[in-house]
């Protein structure tokens, strides 16, 4: 069958089904490439995806559509023959032209799972949907003259001039569910308020974070702003991210009644269908593993998911829901949904990839609906979806581990199909901060066959507007918002917990800053590419070589001598701590001794040091000087910002990138980005005094995020050659009214003459979106493959020049000239660590536990620092 050992198995056992779909017996996520190619392109040869599948629909307001599920092709579902012409087709809501499969069954189909009432064929390959029929009828022997591409032997589609109608037997518009507060509380809600604390004991929430990433000061602070001892915790952590996972696995031990973190770790991939089978597991597992906890609500929550209503809030207002199922429905028609997402195509999961395998019948019985995959589902709907054995959950649960986007639609599609459809409510309580274009950027636009849309992180005084907006206007409550990320802005989640929480939130010296690990010896030693390391080796012989210093100013004045001035005191005072550690008496040839050993390390292997490298975020500090940490109290006292303080530059992180920290066993060293700067250029002059269209700055690295339009290579190591084969672009310009013509950039080989490639960045104020936190500016980007560029020479120093403004940048190396010691701390340097506001071992009482308050079952900042429980970064 072209796919070599894999078998294909009839899955469907139910007579009214009858559907193949693939089951592979082997792990496929360490396939190659090129066996993955392979395993799809046998799949479609096959024809695996192309059988239809037909489901019955349990809802009772669709008593409708089931009286037509076994009857596809009886002519009293006929309606006749009208008029048509092309230019103005009396069916117009939808059209698609199936060149290969059209046929009444198929556009009957197609027509029906977006919920629409009526189908036509015309001109053989045409079909169209609509929920209006037309009036101007024509004798029935003017259609059937064209015959059908998916069955010309039998039927036919049409004519010329003339459409035959079908009634597909749905409902004159798709179910919809209530809003929120249109739905009809289980409990009234005039009862919320003489509920007691033992009554809101008995509601139980089961919060699963999926989380991803390095980010545990944030993940602790919004476990924190959670945290409830009546709830439950259950936590996966990707499988690649295992610094991040140590850290909940401390958590766990803390609280062992009601937190886990799962060892059964998956890698998602955005979109894969895994995501899907992610989610069933974990429910799965709760049910079973997990009985004693007894829970009322399922939520799921990222770690860029952070609460905007108290704990108690949200418990009362699930208490007076119980038993609804909270999924948002997409606003768009259904039709559209359908494209948008995909599932007209079948995909499969192989290597690191989600491959596409080709189109695939709709999907019949059932109106497919969908939106967010965000969800707060009931323990009995929750069951259902994991351990329902009736054809339609069976159905769909399968049917989707073939679709993209699977979490979008599957809950959504079971809840308004089956019995549960009357307990839906049209509402998530999420708020998500939609920025659109931005979001919708893809860097692999030229090989990628489905790009999607994400939401931005709330950052700078508009956005803060937009969320006070948002929450005081909403139509139904909301109790998440997303996405909050500190290293961008840690101002806005303090604004968050102090304003929107009612929470205490003390004026600390380091409230406005944010700490987050990107290197760990223990984690990453021998995982990390060798670039990585290589930078990480050029940290520590920079520190060891300050350092080195100091001991050397000592011995060269012996200790009180008049010469000598504070470096060398400290200087001293080191190597006195260095002899304690290591129980020698450590010299100048002994510490350079101990620094080679670790320099060797770092080139191979560091996991037997502990070596620790962060990224230092100020994401409060603006290119003006202004800082808004205090905006939020401003807007409360007067109602609104001025309009200086709403046009405000926010910080560019691209200009200000963020400060390193490299903890050693005795020290730590904060490194500040070097002024002789390399991959960036940026205009001398203030950006309000540009130009349209106005070069302002241009970055050139590794390791972009299209959707932030930021470079997430915090400490700004370059790749090998050999890693190095696509670098990304970025120029920020000042905006226009119309399109800005193209900037030219060509790439040299330090010390050439003649540029190695030369091409133009388009720009466009549709496409390129308004870059953030930088009012009347936007920003493009294009990837850059220096392989194609120079072939396998692309190591060495490379010059860039955009519109005649220039930068270096190197590749296969390290360059020294990015990073300087700004300051030093340890034991023994006559500074602690714990006393300097950027060093790691500084107590961060924002991202802490705090404190257990019994009285409430809250996690609770207190004010002091006296027991104040923290999880070490």
């Amino acid at each position: 069958m072209g796919i070599g050992k894999f078998d294909i198995h009839e899955v469907w056992h139910a007579k009214e089904t009858g559907s193949l779909y693939f089951t592979a017996p082997a792990d496929l996520s360490n396939w190659s490439r090129e066996q993955c190619s392979s395993l799809v392109s046998g799949l479609i040869a096959d024809g695996i995806f192309l059988k239809s599948v037909r489901l019955p629909n349990r809802c009772s307001k669709l008593a409708s559509l089931i009286l037509c599920v076994d009857a596809l092709n009886e002519e009293s579902r006929y309606i006749g023959c009208f008029y048509y012409e092309r230019a103005q087709p009396p069916l117009r809501l939808v059209f698609y032209n199936e060149t290969l499969r059209n046929s009444p069954d198929h556009c009957i189909r197609t027509c029906r799972w977006a919920g629409l009432t009526f189908a036509g064929l015309a001109e053989g390959s045409l079909c169209y949907c609509d929920r209006q029929l037309p009036v101007f009828i024509l004798p029935s022997s003017l259609c059937g003259t064209v015959a059908c591409p998916g069955d010309p032997s039998v039927t036919t589609c049409g004519g010329e001039t003339a459409i035959d109608i079908f009634t597909v037997g749905a409902v004159d518009s798709p179910i919809s569910a209530p809003s929120f507060s249109a739905a009809t509380p289980v409990v009234p809600l005039d009862h919320l308020a003489s509920i007691s604390s033992e009554e809101l004991d008995s509601v139980k929430i089961v919060y699963v974070l999926v989380l991803t990433g390095r980010s545990w000061r944030h993940v602790q602070r919004m476990f924190r702003l959670l945290y409830h001892t009546s709830h439950y915790f259950y936590i996966h952590v990707d499988s690649k991210s295992d610094y991040l996972y140590s850290r909940c696995q401390s958590l766990a031990k803390l609280f062992p009644n009601n937190v886990y973190v799962t060892s059964s770790r998956q890698n998602p991939i955005w979109g894969a269908p895994s995501l899907l089978d992610l989610l069933l597991s974990i429910l799965e597992d709760l049910f079973h593993n997990f009985s004693h906890w007894k829970w009322d609500f399922f939520i799921n929550l990222s770690e860029t998911d952070l609460p905007v209503m108290s704990v108690v809030t949200l418990a009362h207002l699930l208490d007076s829901h119980r038993g609804r199922i909270f999924v948002k429905q997409t606003a768009e028609e259904i039709f559209k949904y359908i494209h948008s997402e995909g599932l007209q195509y079948a995909f499969v999961q192989c290597g690191n990839y989600v491959w596409r395998a080709g189109v695939r019948p709709p999907l019949d019985g059932v109106v497919i609906h969908g939106g967010s995959d965000w969800l707060i589902l009931p323990r009995d709907f929750a069951f259902y979806a994991v351990f329902g054995n009736d054809s339609l959950v069976q159905g769909l649960r399968i049917w989707f581990r073939n679709a993209i986007l699977p979490v979008e639609s599957f809950f959504h599609t079971l809840a308004y199909n089956s019995h549960f459809c009357e307990r839906v409510i049209n509402a998530n309580l999420r708020l998500t901060n939609w920025q659109r274009p931005r979001g919708c950027s893809c860097k692999k636009t030229t090989v990628a066959d489905w790009c999607g849309c994400s939401p931005s992180v709330f950052s700078g005084p508009q956005a803060l507007l937009r969320l006070r907006e948002a929450l005081n206007v909403a139509d139904s409550p909301l109790a998440f918002g997303r996405k909050f990320d500190s290293t961008i802005d840690v101002a806005m989640v303090n604004y968050m917990e102090r304003r929107l929480l009612g929470r205490q939130l003390t004026s600390d010296e380091n409230l406005d800053l944010y700490l987050e690990s990107i290197f760990s010896s223990e984690f990453d030693g021998k995982k990390e590419p060798l670039y990585v390391r290589n930078g990480v080796n050029n940290l520590i012989k920079v520190a060891c070589d300050f350092a080195e210093s100091f001991e050397t100013t000592h011995r060269s004045c012996h200790g009180n001598n008049k010469k000598c001035q504070g470096h060398s005191i400290r200087a001293y005072r080191m190597a006195a701590s260095l002899s304690v550690i290591y129980k020698t008496s450590l010299t100048a040839i002994a510490f350079a001794a101990f620094c080679a050993e670790l320099l060797a390390l770092a080139a191979n292997d560091l996991s037997s040091q502990q070596v620790d490298v962060f990224a230092l975020f100020n994401a409060t500090e603006t290119l003006g000087g202004l800082n808004y940490t205090h905006l939020g109290i401003q807007l409360d006292h007067d109602g609104f910002l001025p309009s200086e303080v709403v046009s405000s530059t926010l910080p560019l992180r691209l200009l200000h990138p963020p400060s390193l920290v490299l903890r050693l066993p005795f020290m730590e060293v904060l490194f500040r980005p070097n002024n002789i700067s390399t991959q960036v250029w940026t205009s001398p002059r203030p950006p309000e005094t540009l130009s349209p269209a106005e070069l302002f700055h241009f970055e050139i690295g590794f390791g972009f995020d299209a959707k932030e339009l930021v470079f997430r290579n915090y400490h700004r190591f370059t790749p090998t050659s050999h890693d190095a084969a696509i670098l990304t672009l970025l120029v920020i310009w000042r905006d226009s009214k119309e399109d800005a013509t193209p900037m030219k950039v060509r790439l040299f080989k330090l010390g050439k003459d003649l540029a190695a490639c030369e091409f133009t960045v388009p720009r466009s104020i549709l496409r390129d979106a308004p870059y953030p936190g930088l009012p009347g500016f936007r920003a493009s980007f294009i990837e850059l493959d220096l392989v194609r560029c120079a072939g396998e020479r692309s190591g060495g120093v490379w010059r860039i020049e955009v519109d005649d403004k220039w930068a270096n940048f190197g590749i296969g190396q390290v360059d020294k000239a990015v990073w300087k010691v700004a300051d030093i701390c340890g034991a023994g340097m006559g500074t602690r660590c714990s006393t300097k506001v950027w060093s790691s071992a500084r107590l961060d009482r924002k991202s802490t536990l705090g404190q257990f308050d019994a009285a409430t079952g809250l996690l609770l900042l207190g004010e002091s620092d006296t027991n104040c429980i923290d999880i070490a970064i």
